[in-house]
């Protein structure tokens, strides 16, 4: 007699083969994804997209769609040594971060963002959304009509230990805000924006600001609805000293660095010193 075996007693539901396979729950790029843009795709909610040192330019790290997942982008080593370069102007426009709305949980930790050309907040142009920005460092992005890294609409995002240097726009010159937003700006240097002030507010917005150095903002630093803020919460408007406009760690008499502000800690995102 023959005997035919069709299969064993496991139900579908037990058999391994018929489960998706796992997705990983962090993302190396560029060894594992080629892209920041290939390493979001591949994770899903509250994953992580760990970044090498180096410089990202180009399709896949500029215009950067988080698909509405809650991601935290993280670099290996900080701002000074990882860098994207969004390469924007105005005959070609190009963001940081796209479609940048509603989720929750967001992170950027340890970036330096250049290069974002666009009408507003070509860095960041974020509504309904509140995602932690640390450690970054924004500089020479540029928008045409307001926010020239950042602009928010009913939204309150928190900037911790960031660095905004020689952005640009008409209004805003490095932050604008709209109705509804509240964002916390701890730890943080606003210097050099060409065009309106270094935060400026539409209606209804009310920043908060501690241990924060505005300065040399060609639209104005501590003005308008962050007038009353300077002085208080170690609130500072002294120029940074940074090593050079291009290089933006500090001088060793920086009222940035821990021993020479009231906070005893370091403003901006760059700890080393160029001395």
């Amino acid at each position: 007699m023959i005997m035919l075996v069709i299969g064993c007693s496991e139900s579908p539901t037990d058999n391994q083969d018929n489960q998706q396979p796992d997705r990983p729950s962090l993302v190396r790029v560029p060894s594992e994804a080629a892209t920041i843009q290939e390493g979001i795709d591949l994770i899903e909610n509250n994953d992580t997209v760990l970044v090498a040192d180096g410089l990202y330019t180009g399709s896949g790290n500029r215009d950067i769609d988080l698909g509405g997942k809650s991601v935290v982008l993280l670099s290996e080593n900080g701002p000074l040594k990882t860098v994207i370069d969004c390469g924007g102007s105005e005959s070609a426009p190009h963001f940081a971060f796209t479609g940048f709305g509603g989720e929750a949980g967001n992170v950027i930790d340890g970036f330096t963002i250049s290069g974002a050309y666009g009408a507003q907040g070509p860095v960041l142009n974020l509504k309904f959304t509140s995602p932690v920005i640390r450690n970054c460092i924004l500089v020479d992005n540029v928008a045409t009509v307001s926010g020239g890294a950042i602009r928010c609409k009913n939204a309150s995002p928190t900037f911790l230990n960031c660095t905004f240097i020689n952005n640009t726009a008409p209004i805003g010159g490095a932050v604008y805000l709209l109705t509804g937003s509240e964002p916390n700006f701890t730890n943080c240097i606003i210097a050099f924006s060409s065009g309106g002030g270094a935060i400026e507010s539409f209606t209804s917005s009310f920043p908060t600001l501690v241990c924060s150095d505005l300065f040399g903002n060609v639209g104005g630093d501590w003005t308008g609805v962050i007038a009353a803020q300077l002085g208080s919460n170690g609130n500072i408007s002294l120029d940074p000293l940074f090593c050079e406009l291009s290089d933006h760690r500090l001088n060793s008499d920086s009222p940035c660095l821990p021993t020479n502000n009231s906070c005893g800690i370091v403003i901006g995102a760059a700890e080393a010193t160029c001395d």
